[in-house]
């Protein structure tokens, strides 16, 4: 037997602001002072950026003392034998008229982060080779310059107690660092120091908070585990304070032949169906870290429980909303939605008190309406009719407070839905209805085609428009709806909504006469005119509906369209698609300016007036990828999931797994700088056949919940997860990843 080892995944260190859903698992605040001298909070992203992804030897640039150096705007690190050093530089806030030409002030806050008792002649090795070259041209004299330093992306030391290493590794936002413990050593020898902390103390959770000067850092509590085969075994353990601002591990009963790991990477993953095929097609998380899942099941014994609003498989296909315990080990409730034909659940959100507002599309002219709601009548044709519908389940699932149909005489479908702080939901979509509803006042209230019954192939002569549609908080009546499109096909696939109550759309479109805005950043079509001509759009409604705040093509000379999309608070839209574009248009100093042929996804950010892009990149390897799911932190930064076929996907150092699994298309997760310029993480997620992921949303513990489906009896599950055993098909998965 070879030797074994026991590793643990300490710290990690995330750049991030204050009460940021979608947070690091080390998250940190700073206060800037204001011209009155009272201590406001500032956002560590951006005062401070990111934190490394390289590691440079030090070659005199940084003096005596340390080993390895990273640096950048906002941050300084040093590595030596027995810990760290890290700089948090960011500029005060002004006080009255200041001369332009002027340097600002700046305040600088220091932690070290000692590791107590170690070896000071532990030997550093470096890892990871990178493709970056830096320079460290200081002063005039070139004799002083250090030119072509190499970076790595790991770096460890040997030896810093008796059997321990100690390794540190980054992923642009993150530093992280394990300890790996050999067969026969003593983990209790591991001692953690803060200098520069006003005192450590530990969180109800279990979480490790360091007070610094003017703010805190925030380290999440450790998850211990032992891979065995497929599973895992969890293991006790926790952080202990041991006073002076040191911190120690204890760690309960493990099997010492094996690994141990505390990693806290993947928080939990869970099937989620029955004997037929069932797929997960949104998530959303509450405030207290339930998660939400909606999607589509043909399984009669699909997990239902008692009280749900209808716990009996209706037939051929039913729509499905699930909630699940936060730590994924039960259902708190689990419900079908459909009638007699064919249903989908195909997007939901959650309010402040959890109820859930959910949409779909159904062929069942007796899915289940509630009295007083909009509309209480299916209205497409019998044979082969599509109707949208939007319901609104009770926080705790055992009733509908509303539910009502969404159409007119022809074919109506679409996906995406949002609540505003009032309770007011917006559905987009795509219909074929002339007589789809609309109201009076709206933007759009002419539909630019003839109409049909039947969904639309591509390239169609020009019967559907997309819709975007508001309901009223009781779901009795419709705020606005309104068409949009031009003439050819349209349709809306994503909603987001800002606190001023604008919605924000995206979807596809073939019309050159798509409505655009004076000013909007794209007018016109890409493509060439006698070529197959499709791109994406992004549209802004003032409040009422009544107009455009804004309207955008965006896309390159081949077929382009967005399925995910969110807003900031400002405004700014975040909008993720695939393309097959090498032109679609970046953004210089961009993640990745080169289109990967295929299928790419891209990544854009609009300004709030939709003028111009704050960055826009491709992400994808050589392979087709495509985005389904996109949601932005309070900090900025863009989180997507979505499903590649590229073994080269990029993935990230330290992420929860880089290597592809094959079997045709794996899940990705990734998470995009507040910039766009850098991939602060992103990994694989699956199995050894097809995987596909079709929703992401943020917890309050700053981890990444996705959903999608999967054919792999080996997807990843954890060690008492709900169901951490296939079904049959494919099966749903809900998983949560702490993405720092």
């Amino acid at each position: 037997m070879g030797s074994r080892t026991l590793r643990f995944s300490v710290l990690t260190v995330a750049v991030i602001g204050v009460g940021v859903a979608g947070r690091g698992p080390l998250s940190a605040a700073v206060d800037g002072v204001t011209s009155g001298g009272t201590p406001s909070k500032a956002s560590i992203a951006g005062e401070y950026g990111s934190l490394p992804v390289s590691f440079a030897p030090n070659r005199g640039q940084a003096g005596g003392g340390a080993d390895f150096v990273a640096q950048g705007a906002g941050y300084g690190l040093s590595l030596h034998p027995t810990g760290a050093v890290l700089a948090l530089t960011k500029e005060m806030e002004p006080q009255g008229q200041l001369d332009p030409s002027a340097r600002p002030a700046t305040a600088t806050s220091v932690v070290g982060i000692d590791v107590l008792g170690g070896n000071p002649a532990a030997k550093a090795v470096e890892q990871d080779p990178l493709p970056g070259r830096v320079n460290y041209l200081a002063g005039s004299d070139p004799s002083n310059w250090q030119t072509d330093v190499p970076t790595f992306g790991r770096v460890t030391y040997g030896g810093v107690y008796p059997g321990i290493d100690l390794s540190y590794y980054g992923n642009q936002e993150n530093l992280e660092y394990d300890f790996i413990v050999a067969p026969g050593s003593d983990p209790g020898q591991i001692a953690i120091g803060f200098q520069g902390a006003d005192g450590l103390t530990l969180a109800a959770n279990g979480d490790l908070v360091v007070a610094v000067p003017g703010g805190e850092l925030r380290q999440h509590a450790p998850v211990l585990y032992q891979d065995a085969g497929s599973s895992r075994t969890p293991v006790p353990g926790r952080f202990v304070l041991q006073g002076d601002n040191r911190v120690g591990f204890e760690v309960g009963a493990f099997d010492r032949s094996r690994p141990l790991v505390i990693d806290p990477v993947l928080g939990y993953s869970t099937f989620l169906g029955a004997k037929n095929d069932d797929s997960g097609s949104s998530i959303a998380v509450d405030s207290q870290g339930y998660a939400y899942v909606a999607g589509a099941t043909s399984s009669a014994a699909f997990p239902t429980t008692p009280g749900a609003i209808d716990p009996t498989y209706d037939g051929n296909q039913d729509g499905f909303v699930t909630k699940l315990t936060p730590d994924g080990s039960s259902l708190v409730y689990s419900t079908y939605l459909g009638g007699g034909g064919r249903d989908d659940a195909d997007s939901l959100a959650v309010d402040d008190a959890g109820a859930v507002y959910v949409r779909g599309i159904t062929t069942s002219p007796n899915f289940p309406t509630t009295a007083g709601a909009f509309d209480t009548t299916f209205n497409g044709p019998l044979m082969f009719g599509f109707d949208a519908w939007v319901a609104k389940l009770s926080p705790e699932g055992s009733s509908l407070d509303y539910s009502s149909f969404l159409g007119g005489g022809g074919f109506d479908s679409g996906s995406g839905i949002a609540v505003d702080a009032q309770g007011s939901a917006y559905v987009p979509g795509l219909t074929g209805s002339p007589d789809f509803p609309i109201t009076p006042g709206a933007y759009g209230k002419t539909f630019h085609g003839v109409g049909g019954p039947f969904p639309p192939i591509v390239p169609p002569p020009g019967d559907y428009d997309a819709y975007v549609t508001k309901f009223t908080p009781d779901g009795s009546a419709l705020a606005y709806s309104t068409f949009l499109g031009g003439a050819r096909l349209d349709a809306a696939f994503e909603v987001a909504v800002d606190p001023t109550g604008r919605a924000a759309v995206s979807g596809v479109t073939l019309s050159p006469d798509f409505p655009t805005t004076p000013g909007a950043y794209d007018r016109s079509l890409g493509g060439s005119p006698d070529g197959f001509r499709q791109d994406a759009f992004v549209a802004r409604f003032a409040p009422d509906g009544s107009a455009l705040v804004y309207s955008t093509y965006l896309g390159g000379s081949a077929p382009d369209g967005s399925l995910a999309l969110d807003v900031e608070p400002n405004g700014a839209v975040h909008v993720g698609g695939s393309t097959r574009s090498p032109d679609f248009p970046t953004t210089p100093g961009a993640y990745d300016t080169t289109y990967n042929g295929g299928l790419d996804v891209y990544v854009a950010k609009l300004s709030p007036n939709g003028s111009t892009l704050r960055f826009s990149t491709f992400l994808g390897g050589t392979g087709d990828e495509g985005s389904t799911g996109l949601v932005v932190d309070g900090a900025g930064a863009s989180y997507l999931t979505g499903d590649t076929f590229s073994g080269d996907f990029p993935t990230t150092p330290g992420a929860y797994d880089t290597t592809f699994n094959g079997g045709g298309t794996d899940v990705f997760v990734s998470k995009l700088s507040p910039t766009g310029t850098a991939l602060a993480y992103s990994s694989f997620l699956g199995g050894d056949r097809p995987d596909f992921g079709a929703d992401i949303d943020l917890g309050p513990d700053s981890a990444a919940f996705v959903t999608g489906g999967t054919r792999s009896p080996d997807f990843p599950t954890t060690p008492g997860a709900f169901d951490p055993t296939i079904n049959f098909g494919y099966d749903s998965f809900v998983t949560k990843l702490e993405v720092s």
